[in-house]
């Protein structure tokens, strides 16, 4: 993962991917409660009457180039080769 990389590089954080499939997981489970939030503190920033809100999590991704029965290598937003 790039992200553990960079903190590991960069920052010297210590931080294995599987901590963050964990954190998923954890997230997964309060998810309702996290979506009411961020629903509530969207209607009270802009002071309006809010019936649908759209998350973009296009960026959310698994790195793969190695197929499995859950990851398929394929197009990459990021123009990573194959």
């Amino acid at each position: 993962m790039k992200i553990a990389k960079k903190l590991a590089n960069d920052y010297d954080i210590d931080f294995p991917p599987h901590k963050y499939y964990q954190a998923m997981d954890k997230l997964l489970e309060v998810k309702d409660e996290v979506m009411r939030l961020v629903f509530a503190e969207s209607k009270r920033w802009h002071n309006a009457e809010i019936k649908h809100l759209l998350i973009d999590i296009t960026t959310a991704y698994f790195e793969s180039f190695v197929k499995d029965s859950f990851r398929q290598p394929d197009y990459s937003k990021d123009n990573k080769s194959k």
